[in-house]
């Protein structure tokens, strides 16, 4: 379900590194990482919009092409909405991350911001392939088409570069100042 990624584990036993082989000071490998990580997380949430996008144009042109008891899907309420919802939900993703990105370029901290845009657009994107599947009915579930791929492959997008539950932490400790615990 990650496709091309595939996890493996390293260990390292007795390995000295020369101090001019290393990356970032002494100890502070995390806060290294870390850095990393945030700034993959803009990207991570754009490529899922693509999918999203991709996904929706499927079935807006399935909603025009295909009729049911005397008319096409896309006369339905029903269809439209989902179509909207799904419009209006990619939109808003997708200036999330061009914000994120904004600020980066800028060279401002974007922890949160790419915590809001990685939790928003890969939510909406599952949403998004969810409702495009449904206007689909059982063919959106065929393996002739990519939606149930896709479906799959968006499920794992919501853990990876942190999973949305590590993500609302992030943004709720930044509006409620610092670290939260649960009172006894």
């Amino acid at each position: 379900m990650i496709r091309a990624y595939s996890p493996y584990e390293i260990s390292f036993e007795d390995c000295e590194v020369p101090e001019e082989n290393r990356l970032g000071g002494e100890g502070e490998g995390f806060k290294l990482a870390e850095t990393w990580l945030v700034h993959a997380r803009v990207p991570y949430a754009a490529a899922v919009l693509g999918i999203a996008e991709a996904a929706l144009a499927l079935a807006i042109d399935w909603a025009k092409q295909r009729h049911t008891f005397g008319a096409a899907l896309a006369d339905r309420q029903a269809i439209q909405w989902m179509v909207a919802d799904s419009s209006v939900e990619i939109r808003a993703a997708r200036l999330l991350v061009q914000q994120a990105a904004a600020r980066a370029d800028q060279g401002l901290d974007i922890k949160v911001d790419a915590s809001v845009c990685k939790l928003y657009a890969t939510e909406i994107a599952g949403k998004v392939v969810d409702r495009c599947i449904q206007i689909f009915g059982g063919l959106g579930i065929a393996k002739e088409l990519p939606l149930e791929r896709w479906y799959r492959e968006l499920r794992i997008k919501r853990i990876g570069e942190g999973p949305s539950e590590v993500h609302r932490m992030v943004i709720a400790r930044d509006l409620l100042g610092g670290q939260r615990t649960r009172a006894a």
